[in-house]
C-alpha cells in the first residue's frame, strides 16, 4: 500500500509532487487472486461494455477512463441500445463522485484540476443534451483541429435519432485495390461490403 505523503492539491501538495505519487499508485499492480481493489469502481454503461471509471476519495482523484476528456466528445457505443440515455446516467454517476475529488484524469486529454474537475462535467452535459432534444451540439472539441472526431460525431447523430441500422454505422468497405475502413471501428472480415 502507498502512503501519500502529500494529501491533495488543494491541501497545499506541490502539482508535481502529487502527479508523481499519482503515477506511482497507478503502476501499483493490483491485488492477486481478486483481492479488494483500493478505490469505488464506477460501472456505467456508456461509451464502451465494461466500461468504468475508478474513484480514489481518500486520494481524492476520479480515473474516468474514456469519460470527461476536454478533447474527445462523449463516443457512443453502437452496440448498445440508448447510448444518450446511458449517458446521461454516467455523467450523473461520475459527478457525484466528482464531489469528492480534487483531480480527475481522463483516458484523453489534460488533468482536470480543482474547480476545472466541476467544469469537465458542462461540455459532456451540454453536447448530450443537445442530442436529447434532436439539435446538433455546439462543442469547441469538434473544432476544425478536430476532422477526425466529425465520423463519430455523425454516428452519435445519428444513433441519438434512432437511425443506426444491423451492425452500427461503422462498416469496412471493399475496393478493387484495398480494404478501407469506414468510420472508426472495424468489423468482422465476413462482413466486408461492397460500397462503392
Amino acid at each position: 500500500m502507498i502512503t501519500k505523503a502529500c494529501g491533495s492539491l488543494t491541501q497545499g501538495c506541490p502539482r508535481s509532487a502529487y502527479l508523481r505519487e499519482l503515477l506511482v499508485a497507478l503502476v501499483t499492480p493490483l491485488p492477486a487472486a481478486g483481492g479488494p481493489v483500493l478505490g469505488e469502481i464506477i460501472e456505467h454503461q456508456a461509451h464502451a461494455v465494461g466500461h468504468a471509471a475508478v474513484l480514489l476519495a481518500n486520494r481524492g482523484v476520479l480515473l474516468a477512463g474514456d469519460m470527461l476528456s476536454d478533447v474527445l466528445i462523449p463516443l457512443f457505443d453502437f452496440r448498445q441500445d440508448d447510448q444518450v440515455g446511458a449517458y446521461e446516467a454516467a455523467l450523473a454517476r461520475l459527478g457525484e463522485a466528482a464531489a469528492y475529488v480534487d483531480v480527475v484524469v481522463s483516458g484523453h486529454g489534460a488533468v482536470a484540476e480543482g474547480p476545472e474537475v466541476a467544469a469537465r462535467l458542462a461540455p459532456d452535459h451540454a453536447y448530450i443534451d443537445a442530442l436529447r432534444r434532436g439539435e446538433e451540439p455546439v462543442d469547441a472539441r469538434l473544432g476544425p483541429h478536430a476532422d477526425w472526431l466529425s465520423g463519430p460525431h455523425r454516428s452519435n447523430l445519428e444513433q441519438a435519432r434512432g437511425r443506426v441500422g444491423p451492425g452500427g454505422p461503422w462498416r469496412v468497405c471493399r475496393t478493387d485495390t484495398l480494404t478501407k475502413l469506414v468510420g472508426s471501428m472495424a468489423v468482422p472480415p465476413g462482413d466486408l461490403l461492397d460500397c462503392g
